[in-house]
C-alpha cells in the first residue's frame, strides 16, 4: 500500500487534534477519563483526574489546582470508597449520571440523577466547579463541588442541629491521608445575622469565626492558614451553659450572667458548667412598676461592655440605639439587646447561649434583670452615697474641732470664725 501523501496525513493529524481539544475541559459518554488521564479547565486553572493522599496508596477522583507535583485537592468524588489500585475511570453512564468505576466497572460513586437521556456532558470550570449538563439544550442538572449541605436552625432553645437542605457547607477529611467525611463540617448560620458555625457530629462546636480561615495561592495552588481558631476553653460552643458568660483570663472561666445564679451550685462549683448553666434569680414580670416612670424601667438592663453577644440574635429593624431599648422594654418576651454599628439593633427572646467577654472588639450588651434586683442595686447605690455623706460630715466635724482645739490654746481667732461659720 502505498504511504499516505502529506495532505492526507495534515488532515487526520488535525482531525486527531480536534477530537482531543474539544475535549479537554469536557466528560461525555464517549469520552471518559481514565487513572492517568485528566481534564483541565479552560484557563488552566483547575483539572480533574485521579490522586493519592499523602502516606496513602489509594486512589480517589477529584478536582485539584492545575499545577506540578501536589497541589491542594478542593473537592473528592469518591471519598468513601476509593481504590485501591489505578484502574479507575470517571465517565458518563448510560442512564446520563456522571460516575467514578474501578476496573470491574462496579460503581464507587454518581450523581445519582433521575434521567431517561444519556446526552449529558461534565465540563470543568475555571472556578473549579464541575457542571454536568444537558447537551441537547444546555440546561444545567448539577453542579458538583459547591452543591454539598447546609446547616438548619431547629428552633430548640440549646442547640442547632443539621438538615439537607441544599447549600454549601464544608466538611472534614478524617486525617491528611484519608478524604472521608469526618465528624466536624463548617458553614454560614441560617439566620438572618450571618455567622460561621462549626459542628461536631451535628452539634455547634464553635461559633462567630471561630474557623480556621484559609485562603487558596494561585500561584502556589495550596492552603496557607491566616488564622487559626479555638485559642482557649472559651471557643468552644456554649462552654458556660445557658444564661452564662465565659472569660478565660478569668477564675473560674464561668460566671452567671447578671440577674442570674447556678442551677446547680455543686455542679458549678466542680467546673461543670455545661450541664445546668444558670438559672434566673427571680421571674421577670411585665408589668414590673406602672406608676414608675420611663426612665425608671430602663434601669432594669444591666449592662455588660466588650462582649461577645449570644447566639440566636433577632435582628430589628431600627436605627437608633435608643429606639432598639424602647423597643425592647415594649417587650415582655425581650430578655437583652445589644447595637452595633454596622449590624443595627439586636434582641433576644430565649435563652441566652454562648456568651463571653472578650479582650477587645466585643459590644456592649444589656441584660433585662428583674424588677427587684433593680430596686436591691439602686437601694445599694443609696446606702453606700449615704455613708459616703456621713462620712464626709464627720471628716469635716473632725476638723472643725481640730481647728477649735488649736484657735483656743494659741488665740487664732481667725480660725475659730471660720470653723463657727461652717
Amino acid at each position: 500500500m502505498p504511504p499516505p501523501s502529506m495532505r492526507e496525513s495534515f488532515v487526520l493529524l488535525l482531525a486527531c487534534c480536534f477530537g482531543v481539544c474539544i475535549a479537554l475541559d469536557t466528560i461525555t459518554i464517549t469520552q471518559p477519563i481514565q487513572d492517568s488521564e485528566a481534564i483541565v479547565s479552560s484557563g488552566q486553572k483547575f483539572k480533574l483526574g485521579f490522586f493519592s493522599p499523602e502516606k496513602s496508596s489509594d486512589r480517589y477522583a477529584g478536582i485539584m489546582y492545575n499545577l506540578p507535583g501536589t497541589a491542594a485537592v478542593i473537592w473528592v468524588a469518591n471519598r468513601e470508597r476509593p481504590l485501591d489500585d489505578a484502574t479507575g475511570t470517571v465517565a458518563i453512564l448510560e442512564d446520563g449520571n456522571l460516575a467514578v468505576l474501578n476496573g470491574a466497572k462496579d460503581i464507587l460513586w454518581s450523581t445519582n440523577i433521575s434521567s431517561s437521556s444519556a446526552n449529558y456532558s461534565a465540563q470543568l470550570l475555571d472556578t473549579g466547579n464541575l457542571v454536568l449538563t444537558e447537551e441537547s439544550n444546555g440546561k444545567v442538572l448539577r453542579i458538583l463541588q459547591t452543591e454539598q449541605l447546609r446547616p438548619r436552625c431547629d428552633r430548640d432553645p440549646r442547640w442547632r442541629t443539621m438538615s439537607t437542605t441544599g447549600s454549601i457547607q464544608l466538611t472534614s477529611w478524617r486525617s491528611l491521608s484519608d478524604p472521608s467525611v469526618g465528624t466536624f463540617s463548617a458553614g454560614l448560620s441560617p439566620n438572618q445575622l450571618p455567622q460561621l458555625f462549626i459542628w461536631n457530629n451535628g452539634r455547634p462546636y464553635w461559633r462567630s469565626g471561630h474557623l480556621q480561615a484559609t485562603f487558596s495561592s494561585g500561584e502556589k495552588g495550596d492552603w496557607t492558614v491566616i488564622w487559626s481558631s479555638q485559642e482557649n476553653q472559651c471557643d468552644v460552643y456554649g462552654k458556660c451553659g445557658p444564661y452564662g458568660s465565659c472569660n478565660h483570663r478569668g477564675y473560674p472561666i464561668c460566671t452567671c450572667l447578671p440577674g442570674f445564679k447556678p442551677r446547680d451550685q455543686e455542679e458549678w462549683n466542680q467546673g461543670n458548667y455545661w450541664t445546668g448553666g444558670c438559672i434566673r434569680k427571680e421571674l421577670l414580670q411585665c408589668q414590673r412598676n406602672e406608676s414608675a416612670s420611663r426612665e425608671d424601667n430602663q434601669y432594669g438592663f444591666a449592662k455588660l461592655t466588650y462582649m461577645k453577644i449570644p447566639d440566636f440574635a433577632e435582628p430589628i429593624a431600627i436605627n437608633t440605639e435608643e429606639e432598639c431599648r424602647e423597643h425592647c422594654l415594649d417587650n415582655c418576651s425581650c430578655t437583652a439587646y445589644a447595637f452595633y454599628i454596622g449590624i443595627g439593633c439586636m434582641q433576644w427572646s430565649g435563652i441566652l447561649i454562648d456568651s463571653g467577654q472578650l479582650p477587645f472588639d466585643g459590644t456592649n450588651l444589656y441584660i433585662w434583670v428583674a424588677y427587684s434586683e433593680h430596686n436591691t442595686k439602686r437601694g445599694f447605690k443609696v446606702v453606700i452615697a449615704s455613708t459616703l455623706t456621713v462620712a464626709a460630715v464627720l471628716l469635716a466635724l473632725s476638723v472643725c474641732l481640730r481647728w477649735k482645739w488649736i484657735a483656743k490654746h494659741k488665740g487664732n481667732s481667725t480660725v475659730l470664725k471660720c470653723c463657727l461659720s461652717f
